[in-house]
């Protein structure tokens, strides 16, 4: 998150300094470049996400489901069918298209840990919830 930051504060300073190249224009794949992206076999991300957190990856996966009800959701399997990860609508991504679903995809996002709703727990007392993660996308293309 620190190197996210201070890459975009690179970036306003530079188009804060008079250069031609207007933000605006940069297409999301330009912007994406600046990142340090870390490619991840979809495996190895459905196994141990939270070795992920908060870094910029790089997978490619086949689509399971696509969300009917609002498009912002898809989950995404391993080599295993039984093996799954979501992938969430972000502001760069809001929504996903239906057509997607069955197709194999390369996506671009970052990893969050998400408390989970409803957690039904074995003791009363305890208010610690259990993580699950999901990635939050930039960038979604069929291959």
């Amino acid at each position: 998150m620190k190197k996210l930051f201070l890459l975009l504060t690179i970036a306003i300073a530079f188009c804060s300094c008079g250069g031609n190249t207007d933000k605006s224009n940069m297409s999301a794949v330009e912007q994406l470049s600046e990142l340090e992206v870390v490619d991840v076999n979809i495996d190895s991300l459905i196994a141990n996400p939270s070795a992920y957190v908060d870094q910029t990856i790089r997978f490619s996966a086949m689509v399971d489901h696509v969300c009917k009800h609002s498009g912002q959701k898809i989950t995404v399997i391993g080599s295993v069918p039984e093996s799954k990860i979501k992938v969430m609508g972000s502001e760069a991504v809001p929504t996903f298209e239906t057509t997607l679903n069955g197709l194999k995809v390369e996506v671009v996002g970052t990893v969050k840990g998400l408390a989970t709703e409803n957690v039904e727990t074995c003791e009363v007392d305890s208010t610690a919830k259990p993580l699950t993660y999901a990635v939050e996308c930039k960038t979604i293309k069929a291959l």
